[in-house]
């Protein structure tokens, strides 16, 4: 496939790019594979975004995780929860020192065991709520649940950029990915960005209703 120039993206953490000080163009929010794993052919790799896409047509208020402030909520309860169990944990470890009991460590040291493991506890949680209860959903789409990470929704996407191998058999699922696929989206005028193997990209409006 004949291709002219050259681009180059450097990807990071967003804590180490904060900390280096370096311009953050764009954020990942998800990533998957549209090659319907093995068994086809790279010019029919099959329907593409389909794949970002699916899942079970159920309203948006019936799954409550896509809502950040409820994602918020839970986080909240399980930092209050952590915290108790922490507090417990560091009561009962100075009751038993005050007692006179032998403890196998140092009262510091199992102090500071109990507050890791607090911080590990956290650490989990915010992950939880921040993007893991929204995957493997089949009622959540991989690319809503990406939206959702951020408090976006599908109403926030401005433009979709396409890329498929320019042969005959591959325009179909196109069609499929910008009818089908993304007509659940917003069922509005939409921008898109066409690439097709070897083809000069255009920019092009599309109605996904």
């Amino acid at each position: 496939m004949e291709s002219q120039g050259a681009g180059m993206q450097v990807l990071m953490p967003a804590s180490l790019a904060v900390r280096m000080g370096v311009p953050i163009y764009g954020i990942i929010a998800g990533v998957s594979t549209a090659t319907d794993k093995e068994g086809r052919s790279v010019p029919a790799p099959g329907q593409g975004l389909l794949t970002t896409a699916r899942q079970q047509a159920l309203r948006a208020d019936a799954v409550p995780i896509l809502d950040p402030a409820y994602r918020a909520e839970q986080l909240a309860r399980e930092f209050a929860q952590t915290a108790a169990w922490r507090d417990q944990e560091r009561a009962r470890i100075a009751a038993a020192a005050a007692a006179g009991a032998a403890p196998g460590t140092s009262l510091a040291r199992q102090l500071a065991d109990i507050d890791a493991a607090a911080e590990r506890r956290n650490r989990a949680a915010r992950q939880f709520w921040s993007s893991d209860c929204l995957a493997n959903d089949v009622r959540i789409a991989p690319l809503r649940a990406a939206l959702a990470v951020f408090g976006l929704d599908v109403d926030d996407i401005g433009v979709a950029s396409f890329h498929g191998t320019g042969t005959a058999v591959r325009r179909q699922p196109r069609r499929s990915e910008r009818n089908g696929g993304i007509g659940w989206l917003t069922g509005a005028i939409l921008a898109a960005a066409w690439r097709a193997g070897a083809r000069r990209p255009t920019t092009t409006t599309s109605r996904t209703c």
